[in-house]
């Protein structure tokens, strides 16, 4: 499935089937919590259904410097997680994180040219973990 997109086009919604806990991130969306996100990290706003409303949780994972966000089950639990992309060395190095909550990436590989035009994620071998994929 369409995971991540290039720079051009709008980040991609979090997959209909996420779900997230409220205890999951300790950031919402008070003036105060909004404070602690550095001007250097993504903010990713999530909501756990297909309608308007609040998101269910706030939280920052990635840098600004970004080349792409990207979401999948890195791990093969079920639930989709968050990503970040950036272009190093004429590569993409993918930091991949196994939970929905700000820390330090769980897996971090290169892979892809930066002339990639989109980013994609799936389980391509059915084994149930999702891995990158790169359209040129």
């Amino acid at each position: 499935g369409f995971a991540g997109a290039a720079p051009a086009q709008r980040p991609p919604r979090p997959s209909p089937g996420l779900h997230l806990a409220k205890q999951a991130t300790s950031f919402d969306r008070t003036p105060k919590a909004a404070a602690t996100l550095a001007a250097s990290q993504i903010r990713w706003e999530l909501h756990n259904a297909n309608t308007a409303g609040r998101p269910d949780a706030v939280l920052a994972y990635g840098g600004v410097t970004a080349f792409a966000v990207v979401t999948g089950d890195w791990d093969g639990n079920g639930s989709d997680t968050l990503g970040a992309v950036y272009q190093r060395s004429g590569e993409l190095e993918w930091q991949l994180r196994d939970a929905t909550a700000p820390g330090r990436p769980d897996h971090v590989f290169r892979y892809g040219g930066l002339d990639a035009g989109a980013l994609v994620a799936g389980d391509w071998d059915g084994n149930r973990t999702w891995t990158p994929g790169v359209a040129y």
